[in-house]
């Protein structure tokens, strides 16, 4: 998502994107870690309103508490969740709402004079479903985010030696051929 690069006229939307905090790094045998969530840009949006915390933040000792159950797979599912189709159809309403975001007023009371109502209705029950659609996958996301979480912690509280890239062992991985010699093989038909 590109930067904006002046203030939404829109109220409740984000004028620029904004960083995540400063990177959190831990010494592993000499080398720095560096969190990837720490490099993940943030939007400013909320879907609903922030209020103000109460309390202390949650410690180490209350994430490990956390329990959750694994969501129950419908009977006869063979597919994940949401399908490629469903990709396409969200991402072509993105683009569409892209686009109307990027029009002025007046172009857009024009276009309802050039556009047929059944296709606006349509369009605009898309951009709907879209948004209610994106709604429940950032939950998920945030729920395995936060299942995630609280494995972690349970973990460590358990003494599981979480590993790291950074102690790996040198020359003990697996040869991988280069990409010329894969081409051959394909080529060839071997």
């Amino acid at each position: 998502m590109p930067k904006a690069a002046r203030k939404n006229s829109t109220p409740g939307t984000a004028s620029k994107i904004r960083r995540a905090p400063p990177a959190t790094t831990r010494k592993t045998k000499g080398k720095k870690f560096e969190s990837a969530i720490t490099k993940v840009p943030t939007s400013g949006l909320e879907l609903v309103r922030a209020r103000k915390r109460r309390g202390k933040p949650a410690t180490l000792r209350d994430l490990q508490t956390i329990d959750f159950k694994p969501w129950a797979r419908a009977p006869g599912a063979t597919k994940f969740i949401p399908t490629f189709e469903d990709w396409n159809f969200y991402g072509t309403n993105c683009r569409i709402a892209y686009g109307m975001c990027l029009k002025t007023r007046d172009e857009l009371i024009a276009m309802h004079g050039k556009m047929e109502h059944e296709t606006t209705d349509a369009m605009m029950a898309g951009l709907l479903e879209t948004g209610e659609a994106l709604k429940e996958i950032v939950e998920m996301c945030e729920g395995a985010y936060a299942r995630v979480l609280a494995s972690a912690a349970a973990a460590y509280k358990a003494g599981v030696k979480f590993r790291f890239a950074a102690d790996r062992k040198p020359g003990r991985r697996k040869a991988v051929p280069d990409d010329n010699s894969f081409d051959v093989k394909i080529k060839a038909g071997t």
